[in-house]
Parts: C-alpha cells; structure tokens; sequence
C-alpha cells in the first residue's frame, strides 16, 4: 500500500469515528444543577470487593430481572461510596437496587434481599445522555459535581445514586452533607 492510500484510510477511520462518538452522543454536555432531595428507599444488595467481580454483574443483572419481574416502572440503581474506594486494590463498596414506584413495597420484598435509606436535603444532580462506549469518566463528573457544590457554600457526602433511566440516560445524584 503506498503512501496515498494510507493517508486515505486513516482519514476515512478519523472521520467514522469521529461520526460515530458524536452519534453515540459524546458530545452531549453533561447538565448540572442543584435539587431539593426526598429520601431514597432502595431495596437491592450490598456488594463489596472488585470492580469488575463476576459476583458484581451477577448482583447487578438480579436487579434488573427483579425490576422487570418485580417492580416494573422502578428504577435500577447502584449507590457508591466513595470513602470506600480502593484505586490501589480497585476494591469498591456499592448498594445495588430499585427505587420502586410505589411507596408500598415491603410484602414484596424477596428475602435475601434489604431495604437501605439514604437521606440528604440536597442533591448536586448529573444527568448525562450518552451511549455506554463514550461516558465520561465518573471521576470528571463526581469533580465537576464537587466545582458546583462548592461554588453554592455546600459540601458532597461520600454517596452517589446512579440512576439509569433509559438506554443512554443516566441521573447522578450526589448527596449534600447537611
């Protein structure tokens, strides 16, 4: 191949990509704001150890199966600790779980599974539009989070809600100490 013709298809795979992260909306801002908060009641697991554990997706993919089979209109979520995260270990501590539709849930409730409440008067909100292939990194978002909460005289806890609202919709909201 000569020289031309490389310089073709580096261009031609520059500008695919490029086509491609924009449609999977890399692009998109991610929208800040600042929201009074109810308290969260979860059902769901507690996980903690690996970041990418077998046991991890398998808790994950229950939840899903309970929210579709259990409480459908719910919403999936994973809460993440930041006081316990490991980067050296890649160790993590998360809730993951529902926040049911109802407010009516406790019969319903599987038995190896728990109810965990999360309070906060304050949420710094996140909400991001994007694919899963271009997501930001979650240290960018938690970072400009923190700029805002700090621009307004508030505080962020160690606690992040992940909610996924729909396929490439996510809310994160992250708790204000009071």
């Amino acid at each position: 191949m000569n020289f031309k013709n490389l310089l073709l298809v580096a261009g031609l795979i520059i500008v695919i990509s490029s086509i491609s992260y924009y449609f999977l909306g890399g692009l998109n801002d991610i929208q800040y704001s600042i929201q009074s908060a109810k308290p969260y009641n979860l059902i769901g697991k507690e996980y903690s150890g690996s970041n990418s554990s077998i046991k991890l997706k398998s808790i994950y993919d229950q939840m899903k199966e309970l929210l579709d089979s259990t409480f459908p209109g719910g919403v999936l979520v994973i809460v993440n600790d930041e006081s316990q995260y490991d980067p050296e270990d890649n160790k993590v501590w998360y809730f993951i779980g529902i926040i049911p539709k109802s407010s009516t849930y406790p019969e319903q409730i599987p038995e190896d599974y728990i109810v965990r409440r999360f309070n906060s008067k304050k949420i710094v909100r996140a909400k991001i539009e994007a694919h899963n292939l271009v997501m930001p990194k979650p240290e960018k978002v938690r970072d400009q989070a923190r700029t805002l909460a700090e621009r307004e005289g508030l505080e962020l806890s160690q606690y992040s809600i992940e909610k996924y609202l729909d396929e490439g919709v996510m809310e994160i909201d992250f708790l204000v100490k009071d």
